[in-house]
């Protein structure tokens, strides 16, 4: 059998080396790809969040200074109590989104930092890989004089 020195074209080890990488680099992008729908999921979640604690800013806006079904410190723990989540906060209030539940708690800590101010906590909880995710949100209200 004569082989020609000078042929053109690869042979079966080059071919397989380059398959080898080639596959590499695709595994490498397939699992950017899980990480970004990942991603995504939980910016979704933390816009949702987000969403329902300025629904309640919005509402609390709305209010009265002197409105009771917004600005009481129901269990009377004030500035101690502003982290209480779920039942244990002074409010609460329950959402889905796209599947998922929030629980929006709000706690009241009356005539703080000042007279006639009153600070409130709201704390929007939610469940994601078996993981309580959390986001708060801090609001001011006061008596105008």
């Amino acid at each position: 059998m004569d082989l020609k020195k000078d042929s053109n074209g690869f042979t079966l080890v080059e071919v397989m080396i380059a398959l080898v990488i080639l596959s590499i680099g695709i595994l490498g992008i397939a699992s950017m790809n899980v990480s970004s729908v990942q991603g995504n999921g939980y910016a979704l979640n933390l816009t949702s969040a987000t969403n329902i604690g300025q629904e309640i800013i919005e509402e609390m806006m709305k209010a009265s200074y002197f409105d009771t079904n917004y600005f009481t410190d129901q269990n009377g723990d004030g500035q101690a109590g502003l982290v209480n989540t779920g039942g244990a906060a002074d409010y609460s209030w329950t959402k889905t989104v796209e599947g998922t539940l929030f629980t929006a708690g709000w706690n009241i800590s009356p005539l703080d930092p000042i007279n006639d101010t009153n600070t409130i906590q709201i704390n929007i909880t939610w469940i994601e890989k078996n993981q309580n995710r959390v986001l708060s949100m801090t609001y001011m209200n006061f008596d105008i004089i």
